[in-house]
Parts: C-alpha cells; sequence; structure tokens
C-alpha cells in the first residue's frame, strides 16, 4: 500500500517520497497520493480500458508539484523535463515493451 520513489533531476538534485495507493484494481486502475513532508507533492491514477478489442488504451492522470513551485515547473518545462513530457515518453517507452517486447534505443 506505500511506495517510495526516487527521481536524480538535471543538476545534481536528488528527490525523494512516498506514497499510498489509495486504489488498485488489477487490470483496471491505480491510484496514489504522496505523503505530507515528501520533496514532491503527486497524485494521480493510471487506467487502463479495453480499445474495441484494437488493444487497450492507457490514460494517466497526474498531479504534480515539484520543489521550488511554479518557477521551478517552468523551467523544467524550458529544459524539456517537465512531469508531462516525462510521463509521454514514460508512455511511448511502454507501448514499445508491450507491442515489440523491447524499447527501443534513440
Amino acid at each position: 500500500g506505500r511506495t517510495h520513489w526516487v527521481a536524480r533531476e538535471p543538476g545534481g538534485i536528488h528527490l525523494e517520497w512516498d506514497a499510498d495507493v489509495l486504489q488498485r484494481i488489477p487490470g483496471e486502475l491505480i491510484s496514489w497520493q504522496s505523503l505530507p513532508g515528501s520533496d514532491i507533492a503527486t497524485a494521480g491514477s493510471v487506467r487502463f480500458e479495453s480499445a474495441n478489442g484494437q488493444g487497450t488504451r492507457v490514460t494517466v492522470n497526474l498531479q504534480y508539484s515539484g520543489p521550488g513551485g511554479k518557477v521551478s515547473d517552468a523551467l523544467a518545462k524550458l529544459i524539456g523535463r517537465s512531469p508531462a513530457a516525462d510521463t509521454q515518453e514514460g508512455l511511448r517507452r511502454l507501448k514499445s515493451l508491450m507491442e515489440a517486447g523491447e524499447v527501443p534505443t534513440r
């Protein structure tokens, strides 16, 4: 029910946070929320739904507030390290792994 996360960001920044799993329905949904006092305040969910027999639709809902608030969030976007960009890249890698059994290298 509880997870521990570690992220290493550009510039040697080291972030850690714990999160509680709020809901888990195998093959359908997982949702979480970080605990107070974490370096990152985050909450979200990942939902898996059938795409009419044509595969699986994966929907991510993510709320995120990093240290430094809106200023650091804007800076992260400028250098291409926003949570949205990282999530999109993670979903692309998951799709490749599920479809081809491997993740392509750049």
